[in-house]
């Protein structure tokens, strides 16, 4: 979801290119995915977050936005646990990629950041869990091809400050401040329900979840 056409990289001519660049050499690169989040929020979430921290540090301080990568892990590792415990035997209507795929990509990413003239990368991904694996390729590319580069998960930006969640107050807080429209909060008293399917009960409420 774009926020800040004038600072996207998929928006800019080349002139428009040129100048943002040569006044601040930063690419800002934001990831997400679609995964549920409740009745209350919509899948794309994690990236809708992502889009807009990039879009407005691009705005505030400088740089260009890259186009997003909306598509992370989910079925292995860190995250596995979590389809089974909350989701059950739900179909989930992930958007995932594995591992392998999602980091060559970002890694593909950067080379093409650095070609292409940037000097530094600011990567902020929407979903955590697998901010070390990301920074480990971020860390491996530059010691090659030296480029500045800052990764973290948003929750990582506020640590100290606030606790992430997934689809509790810290998420949608920040959702009702971005695209209030995008929240159902009439919906809350769903958390007794299966979690995509609003004409199933289930016995035990959903964990972490409204």
């Amino acid at each position: 979801m774009i926020f800040k056409e004038q600072v996207r990289w998929e928006f800019l001519k080349p002139q428009e290119f040129l100048e943002r660049q040569k006044q601040k050499p930063v690419v800002y690169l934001p990831m997400g995915l679609c995964e549920p989040h409740g009745h209350v929020a919509p899948f794309g979430l994690d990236t809708i977050k992502a889009d807009w921290l990039c879009d407005e540090a691009a705005d505030r301080f400088g740089g260009v936005g890259a186009p997003t990568m909306a598509y992370h892990t989910h079925e292995t590792g860190y995250h596995a646990p979590w389809l089974k415990e909350v989701m059950g035997g739900v179909n989930p209507r992930l958007a995932a990629l594995p591992p392998h795929l999602l980091l060559e990509t970002l890694l593909y990413q950067l080379r093409a950041f650095r070609n292409a003239g940037f000097q530094a990368v600011v990567v902020v991904s929407g979903h955590h869990g697998s901010q070390d694996d990301l920074r480990m390729i971020a860390e491996a590319f530059a010691g090659a091809f030296p480029i500045q580069h800052f990764v973290r998960t948003d929750p990582e930006l506020v640590s100290g400050k606030f606790t992430g969640d997934h689809a509790g107050r810290y998420e949608l807080s920040q959702l009702l401040a971005i695209r209030p429209d995008l929240v159902a909060l009439d919906r809350a008293d769903r958390i007794g329900m299966d979690p995509l399917d609003v004409s199933r009960r289930i016995l035990t409420p959903l964990k972490h979840r409204l």
